[in-house]
């Protein structure tokens, strides 16, 4: 046994340990690579509030993706710097305390746990799927010596984390004032995801009071890369599993530099496969018509000692692992949107669709309080969001564009009741 790389620092929050080594001809000088996401260590959050987010520090080993060479090279040891033989000297960092090459490839992270290396026209290319804060879940490419942001940027350079409008839950990020992202971004050349999920305004990022089961994330567990023929127009797109809405596909663009939205009009698929399941890891089989999922065993969403107060849900199937196997694509009708009367509902109602100035909603009698309806557009922006102790309401949608939507309604526990598009007239 080989110790690579020792004093790694852990935490109850945010550890991530994504392993991948670089496959044949993915590196320009042929060599075998070990990559490990070592993450921010949950700094900033619930009872890590005063631990110092280190993801901007190249010199720590946290909010990093790491590589370490898989053979020790030929390097001469050194009492002061005991692990070089397991460091590439290609690395991009310095120790600005030690004036040693250190394993950090990229930095800026905050907790990626989905890393896959892809064969995409002919050039090998390294995603990564990665939590943001209260919105801004993250598809990124992996670069060296790049830095992606965080704690001072979530997702996007697009300022929807400021102190400057009038939604003070968009103030911080790690518990640091983050300012303006523009700027940050602009002076730091940060590297942006190619793909955001729930990219939301400034005004519409949630309070941290309320369940994280209704904020706009999904957060991505594990990422892979499907490019067979067996499940029809799959190939060349991203697997993104999640801990809250099941699994996403993004059909990326033919040379994998971005999410393709001209193939794939919703950008993802119209609705999350698996919803209501907590999966922690993907697996395609080499057959590509069989996927397997790990299934967390719990619906803690932060731990497991992690000091999270928000709501702890029941999730479906836990501690297992699921196979799915692609058997034929069904033939879809076209939709005949069709209005009921008003009556004791067992189910939920949203009508009139297509909507003009107002869509109706008539959840189920008795569903747990409050109810969270929320619409986003074909991109994954939230547009409006409504939260109500009444089992019937209205939204006014008379202010959006018109187009095609995503209504969504949540429970008081954070359960989805209903998903479903709706076509603004």
């Amino acid at each position: 046994m080989q110790i690579m790389l020792d004093g790694l620092d852990g935490s109850n929050d945010h550890n991530s340990g994504r392993l991948k080594v670089s496959p044949t001809g993915a590196e320009s000088d042929g060599n075998y690579y070990l990559y490990y996401t070592i993450v921010d260590m949950g700094a900033g959050q619930f009872n890590n509030a005063s631990r110092i987010n280190n993801a901007q520090d190249s010199d720590i080993y946290e909010g990093k993706v790491l590589r370490l060479n898989t053979e020790q090279d030929g390097d001469a040891t050194n009492p002061l710097d005991p692990y070089n033989q397991g460091i590439p000297n290609t690395n991009p960092f310095i120790s600005s305390i030690t004036g040693f090459r250190t394993a950090v490839f990229s930095y800026g992270h905050r907790n990626s746990q989905g890393l896959v290396w892809a064969n995409v026209n002919a050039g090998w290319t390294l995603y990564n799927s990665e939590h943001g804060d209260k919105s801004d879940d993250e598809m990124n490419i992996i670069q060296s010596g790049h830095n992606y942001g965080w704690p001072k940027v979530a997702g996007m350079c697009d300022d929807n984390y400021n102190d400057t409008d009038a939604n003070v839950n968009n103030d911080y990020l790690a518990n640091k004032l983050v300012v303006n992202e523009h700027s940050f971004c602009s002076t730091h050349n940060v590297t942006e995801p190619i793909f955001s999920f729930f990219n939301v305004d400034g005004l519409a990022v949630p309070s941290s009071s309320v369940s994280n089961y209704t904020w706009p994330t999904i957060a991505p567990s594990s990422i892979d890369y499907y490019n067979y023929s067996a499940i029809p127009n799959w190939n060349n797109s991203l697997l993104v599993t999640s801990l809250k809405l099941g699994m996403y596909r993004l059909k990326l663009k033919a040379d994998g530099s971005g999410i393709d939205s001209t193939r794939t009009p919703q950008i993802t698929d119209t609705i999350a496969y698996l919803h209501g399941y907590r999966i922690r890891d993907i697996a395609i089989a080499p057959t590509g018509d069989t996927l397997f999922l790990a299934i967390d065993s719990t619906g803690s969403t932060s731990g497991p000692a992690g000091g999270f107060s928000g709501t702890t849900v029941n999730v479906t199937i836990t501690g297992f692992i699921l196979r799915m196997v692609y058997l034929t694509t069904l033939a879809l009708q076209p939709y005949t949107p069709v209005t009921f009367p008003v009556n004791n509902r067992t189910t939920v109602l949203v009508y009139p669709n297509p909507a003009t100035t107002y869509l109706k909603v008539l959840s189920a009698s008795g569903s747990h309080k409050p109810l969270v309806a929320q619409l986003f557009d074909v991109s994954g922006r939230l547009m409006l969001q409504k939260t109500t102790s009444d089992d019937g309401f209205t939204i006014d949608v008379s202010g959006l564009p018109n187009g095609v939507y995503i209504f969504r309604l949540y429970n008081g526990y954070g359960s989805n009741l209903d998903t479903e598009e709706i076509l603004k007239q």
